[in-house]
């Protein structure tokens, strides 16, 4: 959990503190074969890290019936109001 803490921690710190240049960059990987849009990639990786947190979720509900309902269902408004974009993460 300290992890995931950790994260959480460094994903807002980049949100909170990124500017119109870093938001209008492209982000690419190491080996130059995908670019993508600072923006795009955030929420690319979000929707991914909600996409494992859900088979997790599932696996524990199979396995030993139970699920981690906390960490799955919370709703987080990440404040995009401000901005005209109404925004909802699960996680």
């Amino acid at each position: 959990m300290n992890y995931l803490q950790f994260c959480r921690n460094k994903c807002h710190h980049f949100i909170s503190s990124m500017t119109d240049e870093i938001a209008n960059s492209n982000w690419t990987n190491e080996s130059k074969t995908m670019s993508y849009n600072v923006i795009e990639i955030l929420l690319y990786n979000m929707r991914h890290v909600q996409h494992h947190s859900a088979q997790l979720n599932l696996l524990l509900r199979h396995g030993i019936n139970d699920a981690l309902i906390g960490y799955t269902r919370r709703k987080i408004n990440c404040d995009f109001e401000k901005e005209g974009i109404s925004a909802f993460f699960y996680f």
